[in-house]
């Protein structure tokens, strides 16, 4: 998994470091305070991708905003582009919700294992 770590102290905290993006494969997750923070980087982002002949798949392309006080309602535009605001996705096999909470993911995971118990 790839991170880049940013001097600003927006994103997330790994350790000590902070870091702005994270990546896997093809799953990229930018963090950000605000949807201009976020909007910056995926232009930035969109950029050098296009440079090396790659584009976002606007339709793959989700927004996730992580509070427990206030949501995202409907779509939202980003570099031009219409971006699904969703209540929840899958990343690396986790479930992130706009909460932050994971009690949905100990479930998940509750009833996968006992899906391989009973099949035993």
């Amino acid at each position: 998994m790839g991170h880049e770590t940013t001097p600003q102290g927006n994103g997330v905290h790994l350790g000590e470091a902070m870091c702005d993006r994270l990546a896997y494969a093809d799953d990229i997750d930018f963090c950000g305070e605000n949807i201009q923070e976020i909007d910056r980087k995926i232009s930035i982002f969109k950029e050098a991708a296009n440079q090396v002949g790659l584009e976002i798949n606007e339709a793959k392309t989700k927004i996730l905003k992580v509070s427990r006080q206030e949501r995202i309602l409907g779509n939202i535009t980003c570099e031009n582009m219409e971006l699904e605001a969703v209540e929840n996705f899958k990343y690396l096999r986790s479930t992130i919700t706009a909460e932050n909470r994971v009690e949905e993911e100990v479930k998940l995971r509750i009833v996968a294992a006992a899906r391989c118990v009973v099949g035993l």
